[in-house]
């Protein structure tokens, strides 16, 4: 459970820093074209994650972390396992 709420406290903080590094008018979208413009291997995570049914803001986190695998992240959603689920499974 400790990671449970490590995982929610760290994707918090990161949307926090997110915000005040970008301001509330820089969408998602820019943001990810913004960071992914010269790493193509995350663009494609990004990419992989949100056609398996991730949202914009949990591919773009899920995307940047080393130490989440991919196509565990995939098969959990294919496998009908929640998108909040498999988040907090992942992180």
């Amino acid at each position: 459970m400790q990671r449970d709420a490590a995982g929610a406290a760290g994707v918090a903080a990161l949307r926090g820093r997110v915000l005040r590094l970008t301001g509330p008018t820089m969408s998602l979208a820019t943001l990810a074209d913004a960071v992914t413009e010269y790493d193509p291997v995350r663009r494609w995570r990004l990419e992989q994650l949100r056609k398996a049914g991730y949202s914009p803001w949990d591919a773009f986190v899920l995307s940047g972390r080393a130490d989440v695998d991919l196509h565990t992240a995939i098969d959990l959603v294919l496998n009908h396992c929640p998108v909040a689920t498999a988040v907090r499974i992942l992180i």
